[in-house]
């Protein structure tokens, strides 16, 4: 439980995990790593596989994995020992059995299906699901963890009913062909979602919903201009999917992270996308958020009187469905003022990437540093 000093205003948390994360390449994937480490996201970071070119096997996952550590390596800071990356796999209509059991055998433990064309690099994602039930029972039949972005491939579904229609007609069919299967549902954005989430933990316990610090944060308000702290104006930087729905669905979202219940954990969905993307006809969706995660999920948490269970849904539930340790190590968050900056610069291009609550004031800050490397 989250200790308050009352004099300093500080909180001592535990080492959070971030159970979704993209890391990107080249370029970006250092300065991912450089922020997500600098926003404190020093324990596990479950690594998506929806690269450029995508993570189909565990060869890929390995060489990826390579490339991570070797951008970890010119990090200008001592990097934390309790970070790990958990490598994931795709599963498209072209995975089999003996892919999912060649990944589990070589130490990839999770797999990620994405719906196609609906999101980042999801051109091989899944329009018919029963093509991968073989792989799901090959995944089930090892023990190897299945993440959903949940929402529904079909044209013709509209973006507002696209997750009630996945979870209805996809994923509940799913949970009951596969009842041994380990699933996550990612990034759930609905109060639908939430009660989904609840039903099914209670029916057989294997299934986990991460939520991320946009959706726990911001409303479709926020997005569109319709706010006093968006300052009228819309905010292309906050565009995502699925998307940042209004202000029923956030306090669902918000009393399911705060409720300590075991089937709700953070996962970030940290998305980086430059200003070429994002500011641009036809933008990318994808928010960046490392930088102020932990400050907007803790005024949350403080706002809804619920620090005794902050650790909780950032370090321990979705530790427990992976079944990894938990970490017994802390950090410091201090209450103190602070505005977040406009743009971060990417080292070594003319890009620049605009955060998530670029501009406003926030209430809470890391005060951790990182050691840096010594000549």
């Amino acid at each position: 439980m989250p200790t308050v000093r009352r004099k300093v205003k500080t909180i001592r948390i535990r080492i959070p995990d971030d159970w979704h994360c993209h890391l990107r390449e080249l370029l970006l994937l250092y300065f991912v790593l450089r922020h997500s480490l600098e926003g404190g996201f020093w324990g596990r970071m479950l690594v998506m596989p929806n690269t450029k070119k995508p993570i189909l096997d565990y060869k890929d996952a390995e060489g990826y994995e390579r490339q991570v550590d070797d951008y970890l390596k010119r990090l200008p800071f001592e990097v934390p020992k309790t970070l790990k990356f958990v490598m994931t796999i795709q599963i498209t209509p072209k995975t089999t059995p003996e892919m999912v059991y060649a990944a589990y055998r070589a130490g990839v433990r999770v797999a990620k299906v994405y719906p196609r064309d609906v999101t980042t690099n999801s051109k091989n994602g899944i329009r018919w699901y029963k093509r991968i039930y073989p792989a799901l029972r090959a995944a089930e039949e090892c023990g190897m963890y299945v993440c959903f972005h949940g929402e529904h491939p079909s044209l013709s579904v509209p973006g507002n009913k696209k997750s009630f229609e996945f979870l209805e007609k996809i994923l509940a069919p799913i949970l009951i062909e596969f009842p041994n299967l380990k699933v996550t549902l990612e990034h759930i954005s609905t109060a639908h979602a939430v009660d989904f989430v609840r039903y099914w933990y209670k029916q057989r316990g294997n299934i986990l919903a991460t939520i991320t610090a946009h959706h726990l944060y911001l409303t479709q308000g926020d997005v569109s201009g319709y706010t006093r702290r968006s300052d009228f104006k819309g905010h292309s930087e906050c565009v995502c999917k699925p998307m940042i729905e209004w202000d029923d669905d956030r306090e669902a979202i918000q009393e399911a992270a705060t409720s300590g219940e075991p089937c709700f954990a953070y996962g970030g969905d940290n998305a980086v996308h430059t200003d070429e993307a994002k500011y641009c006809v036809g933008c990318a969706c994808g928010v960046f958020n490392a930088s102020v995660a932990l400050a907007v999920v803790v005024s949350v948490f403080e706002k809804r009187r619920a620090l005794r269970r902050l650790n909780f849904f950032l370090s321990e539930a979705g530790a427990r469905h992976y079944g990894f340790p938990i970490i017994n190590k802390f950090l410091t968050m201090e209450k103190r003022k602070w505005k977040v900056p406009k743009r971060y610069d990417v080292d070594g291009s003319k890009n620049f990437v605009v955060p998530m609550c670029a501009g406003w004031w926030l209430s809470w800050k890391l005060k951790t540093q990182l050691k840096k490397k010594t000549a």
